[in-house]
């Protein structure tokens, strides 16, 4: 399945409820705090990623990680699709 970011749809992490970016993002890591529902979906997508006592979440990318990986990471914790995007 293709996943495109539609102009309604989030296309960075900050920008979905129930996700806070906990520290300045530097390099190819991201910490944030993922609501309990953000949590779910990710891992139901099949995401990995470290929790850290305290409750934010380490996201990891290497520098073969294409815009397209990152996009469907964003998709995948705003609960999105391609099939959504006829709606």
């Amino acid at each position: 399945m293709q996943i495109e970011p539609p102009g309604s749809w989030p296309t960075d992490l900050k920008e979905i409820p129930g996700v806070e970016i906990a520290r300045p993002v530097a390099a190819n890591a991201v910490f944030a705090v993922l609501s309990p529902e953000v949590q779910t979906r990710l891992q139901k997508a099949g995401w990995r990623y470290y929790e850290f006592i305290g409750g934010a979440a380490r996201l990891m990318t290497s520098w073969h990680t294409s815009d397209e990986d990152v996009f469907a990471l964003v998709a995948s914790a705003a609960c999105r699709t391609s099939n959504e995007a006829e709606v």
